[in-house]
């Protein structure tokens, strides 16, 4: 398999030279009952991963996760976390990949048990803040729940599968809670998946706008599903800032 440009850079000792955002990696399993911990100093605590400043967070850290330990992974939300005196930056995400080896000196524990050992590093309020946003997170904010891409990727294959084309892999190359950019690589040309605004995902979308395109075998360009208030952004657009979460 080819590497991409962005995956060789990655491997260049440079890249890791050059002014970079350190986020705390808050990975949940599939059923959000268990979150990775990695030990260091004879303890437990969140993984850390650097990535380029004034970059997507969505792509980088995904992509770093992806050559780093091994498993796909879907971003929900990166922001900013105050505690005290301290200010940092974290990304929740869902590990996406079945029987993923997890990587020597990380191991899965369930939330109520993770809590013991983050308490000891003050990050045990992070959890639980990330945790209760999953579960109760507004209709504005749909792609910051567990399990959005499994159910995004069911939909689609609604719609290419009677056309014979199958999903082989995809990359998230932008997203938070309300917004999302998504390439899918399948059998055939590569189709993509754009959302912003209010967007549900159960099969309705509301205001905002949703679309989902590809180039080849039956058309090109971007197909609105729904227009509403609001207008696409251009895939090369920057990534949002996170906002700051108390």
């Amino acid at each position: 398999m080819a590497i991409s440009t962005k995956s060789a850079d990655r491997l260049d000792p440079q890249y890791r030279t050059k002014p970079a955002d350190s986020y705390r990696i808050i990975l949940f399993n599939g059923a959000g009952t268990a979150v990775l911990l990695q030990k260091k100093n004879d303890r437990y605590a969140l993984p850390e991963v650097s990535i380029p400043k004034f970059t997507r967070p969505a792509e980088e850290i995904t992509a770093a996760l992806r050559t780093r330990w091994g498993t796909s992974t879907v971003l929900l939300f990166a922001e900013f976390f105050e505690s005290g005196h301290e200010t940092s930056s974290y990304a929740a995400l869902e590990e996406g990949q079945q029987l993923w080896q997890v990587p020597s000196g990380m191991d899965w524990f369930a939330v109520h048990q993770a809590e013991s050992p983050l308490l000891e590093i003050g990050h045990v309020s992070l959890l639980r803040s990330i945790s209760e946003r999953m579960r109760c997170s507004a209709e504005s904010e749909p792609f910051s729940r567990l399990g959005w891409m499994r159910r995004l990727q069911e939909w689609i294959r609604t719609i290419l599968s009677p056309r014979g084309i199958y999903i082989r892999d995809f990359q998230q190359l932008n997203g938070g809670g309300s917004f999302s950019l998504v390439r899918f690589e399948t059998t055939r040309s590569p189709v993509w998946f754009k959302a912003v605004g209010t967007t549900n995902l159960r099969g309705r979308f509301g205001k905002g706008w949703t679309g989902f395109g590809g180039s080849g075998s039956g058309g090109s360009g971007w197909h609105p599903l729904r227009s509403g208030a609001g207008s696409p952004r251009s895939p090369s657009a920057p990534a949002r800032p996170p906002r700051r979460v108390r």
